[in-house]
């Protein structure tokens, strides 16, 4: 049994593949495209899956099963491209006919419940569109034979989604996709109590209206012409409408659990990871992100759906790394003195090691590292290295055994999706990780041998008393993360002072 999905969406296309037992590869078409969140053509979906298949030695006469969502789906006849929650129908890969199974969109976001560690869920799904709807609700059980997702009816919930955030860092920034850069831009603005009322009067319009009547009412009623971050109404703007965010949220999924100890949440929306926050505190329960849960996961979640539900195999998916790359051999603890030599040389070491994280995340495997020590250790690699604009925050990653004397979190956040506050102890020794409102999006991580990053952190921390490092994603100003050796090494060769590791190697500089 081989099983391909494919998701071709308006952007972030991703392959994912299966056997009967586990989850083989996760492509995301952006890495080795090299053109960032990167929308594929027909051929160009062919190209991917061929990559995959490659990849793990299999063929594409290997594939039993095709398997995928239908929305902008190439491969598909343009009337099959609508799925109300699953479907069957025929689609033309590698020039012949064959079944797909297709998978809604929401529901596919929905599927990545079964990467969770949970036998039972409420499942939200809320991000700025696809299949017709920008919120979907379900419950999710896990069996012995595979599981079930089964829709909540939330027709009588107030309307809010993703769209609204959406609309908000189009109009400060005038460019889409700017979401992430709104919520770190949120830590500079005030509280404003007109600004908070109009869009608690407004959420649901700013959800469901078109973006330009949103824009034209937000321009009536907040003028702001400069598209500039400095201005100090952008920097407002940003502020009360992450504060609306978190609060319209927390009372979203709160409807919708009522008293539930579990609850995942995926889709665009799950990226925000102050509301994230807020809901797992304020409801008590815990809660599940998929690194993964925006549109990177959705050939995955639909693998995950297919294969639980429809076929009655559950399988394994060891989350987050299944992207492509070597399965490494172990790195020695000489290797592990370098790195922490380099780190506290003040370089910054360019770390790739093994497969690839899937999601917009880099979490161990394609990062940039480097110590923490002083506000200059950030700008340093944010803003000259990575080019980013200088308010925004780069994370932390932190031993898990001893997050409670650095950070305020009460439960463990292994795919940087959770914010945690600073405590005096991480503001006065490592304020590069800190951002402006005193938070950090903080990745938490078990000491164990088999990880190198958590060998690299221990030894950091013998030998500076600091068991933190600035881990942020080895790739440039609109590029993707790096995906093989070869774009790790292009990257640092840009830098005099980046030093890159390839599988468990430091690499002479201008080595391939």
């Amino acid at each position: 049994m081989l099983v391909v999905s494919i998701s071709p969406n308006a952007h972030d296309t991703s392959i994912a593949i299966a056997d009967q037992d586990r989850v083989l590869i996760v492509v995301e078409a952006e890495r080795p495209s090299r053109v960032k969140r990167k929308w594929c053509d027909e051929r160009e979906v062919e190209h991917l899956v061929s990559i995959g298949l490659r990849h793990i030695g299999r063929q594409e006469s290997d594939v039993s099963h095709w398997v995928g969502t239908a929305m902008m789906n190439v491969l598909l006849d343009p009337s099959d491209r609508r799925c109300d929650w699953v479907c069957s129908v025929k689609g033309r890969i590698f020039g012949r006919a064959v079944p797909f199974y297709l998978v809604n969109h929401h529901l596919a976001h929905a599927g990545l419940f079964f990467a969770s560690p949970f036998d039972s869920a409420v499942i939200d799904a809320c991000d700025g569109g696809g299949d017709g709807r920008e919120h979907a609700a379900f419950v999710g059980r896990r069996t012995a034979g595979g599981g079930s997702i089964d829709p909540l009816d939330i027709a009588d919930q107030k309307p809010f989604s993703a769209v609204f955030y959406d609309v908000l860092s189009y109009y400060v920034y005038r460019r889409y996709c700017q979401e992430g850069k709104l919520m770190g831009l949120a830590a500079l603005g005030q509280d404003r109590d007109d600004m908070l009322g109009f869009f608690a009067e407004h959420a649901s319009d700013l959800s469901t209206e078109t973006h330009e009547a949103s824009f034209r009412r937000l321009h009536d009623r907040f003028p702001f012409e400069s598209a500039d971050w400095r201005d100090p109404i952008a920097q407002d703007l940003a502020r009360n409408a992450q504060r609306t965010f978190e609060r319209e949220r927390v009372a979203q999924i709160g409807a919708l659990a009522q008293g539930a100890r579990n609850v995942v949440l995926t889709g665009g929306a799950a990226l925000n990871i102050h509301a994230n926050t807020e809901i797992a505190q304020q409801l008590g329960a815990d809660v599940y992100v998929a690194p993964c849960c925006d549109d990177t996961g959705e050939a995955l979640g639909a693998l995950l759906y297919f294969m639980n539900v429809e076929m009655g195999k559950p399988i394994s998916v060891d989350l987050p790394f299944l992207g492509m790359g070597a399965t490494s051999e172990p790195v020695s603890d000489v290797v592990i003195g370098h790195v922490v030599d380099d780190l506290l040389a003040d370089r910054v070491v360019a770390w790739h090691w093994g497969r690839a994280e899937v999601g917009p995340r880099a979490l161990g495997h394609r990062s940039l590292l480097s110590a923490p020590f002083t506000d200059r250790h950030r700008t340093r690699i944010s803003t000259e290295i990575k080019g980013r604009e200088p308010y925004r925050p780069v994370a932390p990653i932190v031993l898990q055994d001893q997050v409670a004397d650095w950070f305020d979190l009460s439960f463990p956040s292994p795919y940087m999706l959770f914010a945690a506050a600073s405590t005096e102890m991480t503001r006065e020794k490592a304020p590069a990780v800190v951002h402006y409102d005193g938070s950090a999006r903080i990745q938490t991580l078990p000491e164990t041998a088999s990880d190198p990053i958590s060998r690299i952190l221990t030894a950091f921390a013998d030998a500076t008393g600091v068991p933190i490092l600035i881990n942020t994603s080895l790739n440039g100003p609109g590029a993707p993360i790096a995906n093989d050796g070869d774009d790790s090494l292009a990257f640092a060769s840009r830098f005099p002072d980046v030093v890159p590791y390839v599988d468990g190697k430091r690499m002479t500089r201008g080595a391939a």
